[in-house]
């Protein structure tokens, strides 16, 4: 049954923080591998996200800092006493990202008080390479750098009782003709080669040194055993598809599958014939050919010695999904007519589309009285197609692309499918960027459909707070979910919708707050009344995104009627991290300020980041002249 986990709001000490992108498991060295799609992939505007969970007295005005090798990457200061008792999400900037080892921690500084640093960082090992390399041929399954040998006998006869001894032995090495003899480009210690042998996967030992250093003398070699090809079960002519691909250490996977052989396989004595899948063009199943349809497969039931009237066929289709679960479904059906017949049984398209990009094994067994009396060899194709991802999120009280910042609570349409289970719950995605590019991304409280509304046509809803929506007023909110499932003992299997489109909370604001120009109130600036007769415009400092030394200030003065002027500053070691003044004197008041009495003026700013080389923009500064 499934149970979230509760959130200590207050514990005694900084826990560390989590990084929901990095590998499952701890590395034997004690880090935590961090991948490519980690890394940049998953969001390549912010790079590799962290989530610091609540500390204790956690207020507004504390500020939390992130540490990369102890030098600090991203802050955020709580602002919003709706942050308080949720996680709070910081980013490894891509630009921050390097391969090595590296910590990560961070510190918290309680409002008026001395910074607590986490007492134990996370140690991490980022990984970019990714296993293969670059794959240069545009044909899917077929990786430009990866190849295998396998024994030409095999290749020409198939496996069967005189050559199959133990199991067959397949060499994973480098291309003939490439410049190295390495097994495959990019390859690293503790690389896995998975194998498919017909959808049955078979693992390499971890790659060693010595396999990278001397591969002539200590080859990279996967063995097939006996009893694997037996579980896999005997062929037709067409034979089995033989490929394999390979996970690192941190889990990045190569882009694609070698180039597959086909190898028939006759160990049995099954006299039965294979059954034959509708939709097939060869080795492929196009899955969008069955257009939504579940999955026809015959079985011809010919001979009146292997098939009886009321015999029950049992159809398997078994294979693993592309993330590497075995997945099994069986349908059954009875010889309702005296053979020769032909027995037609469908198999459910979300199976069908749960296997997509493997290849996928069908076959059938013969059941009289109870009691399985034959089984055929299997069919073996690939299904090809994207994978089914559930439908995305609707927002009920969205318009036009937008959603009003004031409302009480939104209802959240999770669209009908008929693979939830009263069982599930629904992990909401609430991904939400403010004006200032801050994010809000709380933990929120698993919703347990019930039993009617899973029945329920146009699915069903659940509520969200309005404070959820109201802290990103001037920002955008995207939604997701999560299906989520009891597995093996404590794990959970997370099932991810697509994204829904990414809809405005109020109306668009930019990064910086408006500039500050004294002498201005509530919208009107009445020269006359400067001290002097000169004024000042500021810049402040942004608290989320400080300026950094070698950032460039510009502002932009447009009067109605005198035009348009910029002034520029560079943020020096003495300015850095503070407000930015520009003196405006009595003749800039008289040139761009006097001359626009009783019109408007539009002032705004921007800041050239010096570690991004890209400009972060303010909101703008609209006031009249004179009363």
């Amino acid at each position: 049954m499934l149970t979230q986990p509760s959130i200590n709001l207050a514990p005694q000490a900084l826990i560390e923080p989590q990084i929901p992108d990095r590998t499952e498991l701890q590395l034997p060295s004690g880090e935590w591998g961090i991948n490519l799609a980690a890394a940049t992939g998953n969001h390549p505007e912010k790079g590799l996200k962290v989530w610091i969970p609540v500390w204790s007295q956690k207020g507004v005005g504390d500020k939390v800092e992130l540490l990369l090798d102890n030098a600090m990457i991203d802050q955020h200061v709580i602002s919003d006493a709706v942050e308080v008792n949720v996680r709070t999400t910081l980013w490894v900037a891509p630009e921050a990202i390097e391969a090595g080892s590296h910590t990560l921690s961070y510190r918290v500084t309680r409002l008026n008080q001395a910074p607590e640093p986490l007492e134990s960082p996370l140690r991490l090992l980022i990984k970019l390479d990714v296993p293969g390399g670059q794959d240069q041929d545009p044909e899917e399954g077929r990786h430009s750098g990866l190849y295998m040998e396998i024994d030409p006998e095999i290749l020409r006869d198939g496996v069967n009782e005189d050559n199959v001894g133990d199991g067959i032995d397949i060499t994973i090495k480098a291309k003939p003709g490439a410049p190295s003899k390495i097994p495959y480009p990019d390859i690293a210690v503790g690389d896995v080669c998975t194998l498919s042998w017909g959808g049955h996967y078979v693992f390499s030992a971890p790659v060693t040194q010595d396999q990278i250093d001397k591969p002539d003398l200590n080859p990279l070699v996967i063995h097939v055993s006996k009893q694997t090809i037996l579980d896999t079960k005997d062929t037709g002519p067409e034979g089995l598809a033989v490929t394999f691909r390979v996970k690192d250490r941190v889990d990045n996977v190569s882009t694609d599958w070698c180039e597959a052989a086909h190898i028939k396989v006759k160990l049995g004595t099954s006299p039965l014939p294979a059954p034959i899948i509708s939709n097939t063009d060869g080795y492929d199943l196009h899955l969008d050919t069955l257009e939504g349809e579940d999955l026809q497969v015959m079985v011809w039931a010919e001979s009146i010695d292997e098939f009886k009237h009321e015999d029950t066929i049992i159809v398997s289709l078994a294979g693993n999904t592309y993330g590497g679960e075995p997945q099994l479904t069986q349908v059954r059906q009875t010889i309702n007519n005296t053979p020769p017949t032909l027995v037609f049984l469908k198999l459910p398209n979300v199976a069908a589309r749960a296997l997509a990009k493997t290849q996928v094994s069908c076959y059938y067994a013969v059941e009289r009285n109870g009691a399985i009396v034959q089984t055929s060899p299997s069919r073996f194709i690939n299904f090809i197609g994207e994978i089914e991802q559930l439908a995305a999120p609707l927002v009920e009280d969205e318009e036009d692309g937008s959603l009003d910042p004031d409302l009480t609570n939104i209802e959240i349409n999770i669209p009908f499918n008929k693979d939830f289970a009263v069982e599930d719950a629904i992990e909401l995605n609430w991904f939400g960027l403010r004006p200032n590019l801050s994010t809000y991304n709380p933990e929120l409280e698993w919703y347990f459909p019930s039993e009617d509304e899973l029945q329920a046509e146009e699915g069903f809803f659940i509520p969200v707070e309005g404070k959820h929506l109201k802290t990103l007023e001037g920002g955008t909110l995207t939604l997701s979910y999560n299906q989520l499932r009891a597995g093996e003992g404590d794990d959970i299997i997370r099932r991810p919708s697509l994204e829904a489109q990414t809809l405005d909370v109020g109306e668009r604001q930019f990064e910086l707050d408006k500039p500050i120009v004294q002498g201005e109130q509530d919208g009107v600036l009445e020269p006359e009344d400067l001290p002097g007769g000169i004024t000042k415009l500021t810049v402040p400092n942004p608290a989320d995104n400080p300026t950094k030394r070698g950032d460039t200030v510009t502002f932009t003065w447009v009067g109605e009627a005198s035009g348009e002027t910029e002034q520029s500053k560079p943020i020096t070691a003495l300015t850095e991290g503070k407000n930015v003044d520009f003196p405006l004197n009595a003749a800039f008041v008289a040139e761009h300020i006097e001359a626009n009495r009783g019109k408007t003026v539009n002032v705004k700013y921007q800041i050239l980041r010096v570690a991004t080389g890209k400009p972060s923009f303010s909101n703008s500064l609209e006031f009249t002249v004179g009363r």
